[in-house]
């Protein structure tokens, strides 16, 4: 949002525009494709950060056997919820950019509308990833 409106304040969209560029094409494709590559890469590494976390406290602190830990582990894992969980990181990074890029074009005058607008993209962001969590979760675990 803060780099879309600072850029439309400062007229660079309409340079953009000028120059012959597609603005869309040059501004908004390559984060979304960013946003579609970087959110499930990074949900496969909190994944393994909190399977090897549990681990820590299981084994470490709880003196739970390494092998029961591990057997425990990989019957909870169900791979429904590992392709759910993927999909849902699209989704969510597909919702945050898609608010973002709009919030940042609908910037209007000064760099206190760039304030507003990040402020608003934030909360609606949040706001409709609880909403296609809600959505996504409802569809994939409630339906047959």
């Amino acid at each position: 949002t803060a780099e879309i409106g600072t850029m439309k304040v400062s007229e660079e969209v309409d340079a953009l525009m000028v120059m012959g560029l597609n603005p869309v094409k040059f501004l908004v494709v390559p984060k979304f494709l960013g946003m579609v590559i970087a959110v499930p890469c990074v949900t496969v590494l909190s994944m393994a950060i909190m399977i090897a976390g549990g681990f820590i406290v299981a084994v470490g602190i709880l003196g739970i056997d390494f092998w029961a830990y591990f057997d425990q582990t990989a019957s909870a894992l169900v791979s429904k919820d590992l392709f759910s969980g993927m999909v849902k990181s699209i989704f969510f990074g597909l919702t945050i950019c898609w608010v973002g890029i709009y919030r940042g074009f609908q910037v209007e005058g000064s760099a206190e509308s760039v304030g507003k607008m990040t402020t608003s993209s934030v909360v609606t962001s949040i706001f409709t990833i609880i909403i296609v969590d809600l959505v996504w979760t409802a569809l994939f675990y409630f339906t047959e």
